[in-house]
């Protein structure tokens, strides 16, 4: 049978290889999951399945191609894992007994107006685009386009959780507030906005995704469904008759931002109710403007009624204190929002003077369409065409040309940000007041302690991030994989979800010379060996392998010998891909120099020299311990020399 020559990894040509070479996938590698569709499956005829994405709740994502057109794809699958299954190696959707046939068909109705919400967006520049939608296999499914990139969770992750700067953090939700505006003007709410559904592509790109939550209730009364996420989702989302509106899609907007700025996720707004524990960023030493902390606290109001009305009003608030203006004056508090849908254009309150709030152009310079009429003119930090027509010199036409002329400069900044974001690098492009003046060369010594502890009297210089060095496209390991095996004559305790085994580790048995390290599992009570002897190899195309000494017994792949960040393989943590390399911080409680982080369906590993892996938890800040070592001691009493030949 002749092998295909395109990789179920990143659908790209591999030819005849069956390891990839651009993303290490191996052809014949088992779904992730054993509810994915099997890499290959081809559905409604044309549609090529490839490696599954990542899951939800209520659906499945998996990378694709168009066999007809040789365009990649992502295509999103109903499986409702609470009424429906797939046995492993199906295609088709089961619905559990009882209620689960009802319930699958609800959701695929909900699912439906998913597509046609996004169906609506075609063309929208920040808004993720859908092509098609079918019914196969007992449930449905959404073709949108795929997005090269990283999610804002991933950015963050990367970054080590560090606050990112003002002025890149408004440069990175710009082009969210244009999204979140034609959503609302088209009587509809996101209600999912969060790190997880904002996408940063290589491209230059910030996109909305994930629509599933999205509903045309705005001030709406009727029961909607409760869909959340703790410390994003206001108190009015927490209800299923809550008065939720574009003010409730504000408030995970100005918590996402929080969490950007400062690095952490805002309290729930359910634990604010009573006394409001949100803490100020400049409270947590972050610098930015006074009118912008005000704009972001207004945002993240507890009460509804004390938000701002509209992404327009928040925008406003946050440009005019990012170019030195007043901010506009706010509404007065209490004022409840009213329900039903905002005023048109022409029947907009008039008490205010607001800047321009017109749809902005696409980046490229895309004209939109349904722009508002033209206000008073305001500086944008993206590309506008709202030029004004004047006669004679005058200094404010000269202004006028020098900020272009900055404004210019930013956008190029702007684009070569995010075409670097997948590689975890600094935001030079985001700073929205950066000159040439003050403005730093790829080339610059990296400045960490000026990423570190910013202080309110003095704007943030950008630099080059040193700790977005492990997570660099295609970096190497600088130790050998050799290295990374428990060291000989140690007594390991390994707790897991099941148990807690103690490993004693010596040198090569002579049975496999060949073996780094040879280990088994030992019974202190009584005093015996638990099973047969393991070991660590090398295998001839470099990787590090782990089997049984016993010929014919388990041997399974523990890291690549293209061990680089970026590469995909399948091992004994099931498909996996290398997130970073020379690694060093604290983890669950231990300090680690040099390690190789593996991002696995389970979660994250963390590879140690000379300790093997020490760490796999669910996430990659912390989250639930599912294996690690609590402890490391000397085999003094000689166990595996007692045992082993």
């Amino acid at each position: 049978m002749q092998r295909r020559t395109v990789c179920l990894g990143c659908m790209r040509e591999k030819g005849q290889a069956q390891v990839c070479p651009f993303c290490g996938y191996r052809e014949g590698t088992p779904p992730a999951a054993p509810h994915y569709l099997t890499p290959g499956t081809i559905l409604a005829g044309k549609y090529l399945i490839g490696r599954g994405l990542g899951h939800g709740g209520f659906g499945i994502t998996y990378i694709a191609r168009d066999e007809v057109l040789g365009v990649k794809l992502a295509i999103k699958e109903y499986m409702p894992q609470d009424c429906a299954g797939r046995a492993p190696g199906e295609s088709r959707v089961t619905p559990f007994s009882g209620e689960g046939t009802k319930r699958l068909a609800d959701g695929l109705e909900s699912f439906l107006q998913e597509a046609r919400i996004l169906a609506r967006f075609d063309g929208s520049p920040n808004i993720v685009g859908v092509r098609d939608f079918f019914t196969e296999n007992g449930t449905a499914y959404l073709v949108m386009n795929y997005l090269e990139g990283i999610t804002l969770r991933q950015y963050l992750v990367r970054s080590g959780g560090k606050p990112v700067p003002f002025n890149k953090t408004l440069g990175i939700f710009l082009p969210v507030m244009d999204a979140l505006r034609t959503v609302h003007e088209a009587g509809l709410l996101h209600r999912d906005v969060s790190p997880d559904n904002i996408f940063l592509t290589t491209s230059g790109q910030v996109t909305l995704i994930d629509f599933g939550a999205a509903r045309q209730s705005m001030g709406a009364q009727a029961s909607i469904s409760v869909i959340l996420k703790p410390g994003y989702a206001p108190e009015e989302q927490y209800r299923s008759r809550g008065n939720q509106g574009p003010w409730t899609d504000i408030y995970a907007l100005g918590a996402t931002m929080y969490r950007t700025l400062t690095g952490k996720i805002p309290p729930e707004s359910l634990e604010r109710l009573r006394q409001d524990c949100l803490v100020p960023p400049s409270r947590l030493g972050i610098a930015l403007p006074p009118g912008a902390e005000a704009a972001l606290l207004r945002a993240m109001a507890v009460r509804a009624e004390d938000r701002f009305r509209s992404v327009d009003e928040f925008r406003a608030a946050l440009l005019a204190s990012a170019q030195g203006q007043p901010a506009p004056s706010p509404r007065p508090q209490g004022q409840s929002p009213a329900p039903g849908p905002r005023p048109a254009p022409d029947r907009r309150p008039t008490q205010e003077r607001q800047p321009a709030q017109g749809r902005q152009p696409a980046q490229g310079g895309r004209p939109a369409q349904g722009g508002r009429p033209a206000q008073e003119e305001v500086t944008y930090p993206l590309p506008h065409k709202n030029k004004r027509a004047s006669s004679g010199v005058r200094p404010a036409v000269i202004v006028t040309a020098v900020a272009l002329s900055l404004t210019l400069l930013l956008v190029v900044g702007f684009f070569i940000y995010l075409s670097s974001a997948l590689d975890g690098a600094d935001l030079p492009g985001l700073d929205l007041m950066q000159t040439p003046a003050n403005s730093v060369s790829p080339t610059a010594t990296p400045d960490a302690g000026a990423q570190q502890t910013p202080t309110p009297e003095v704007e943030e210089t950008p630099t080059a991030d040193p700790s977005l060095g492990p997570f660099d496209q295609g970096a190497r390991p600088s130790q050998p994989l050799s290295s990374f095996v428990p060291r000989a004559g140690r007594l390991l305790t390994v707790e897991d979800e099941n148990a807690t085994v103690t490993w004693v580790t010596g040198n090569a048995p002579s049975a496999r010379p060949d073996m780094l390290r040879g280990q088994f599992a030992y019974d202190a009570e009584t005093g015996s060996p638990q099973g047969g002897v393991y070991g660590y190899y090398l295998a001839s195309d470099g990787s590090l392998r782990y089997a049984s000494v016993e010929e014919g017994g388990e041997d399974v792949l523990i890291l690549p010998g293209d061990c680089a960040v970026g590469v995909s393989f399948t091992g004994e943590l099931g498909e996996s891909r290398i997130l970073a390399v020379n690694y060093s911080g604290s983890v669950g409680g231990a300090q680690v120099q040099d390690a190789i982080v593996v991002e696995c369906a389970s979660g994250y590993a963390f590879y140690a020299p000379d300790k093997g892996l020490l760490l796999l938890q669910t996430g990659m800040e912390g989250g639930e311990v599912l294996r690690r070592i609590v402890s490391d001691e000397a085999d003094g009493a000689g166990v595996y020399a007692s045992f082993v030949e």
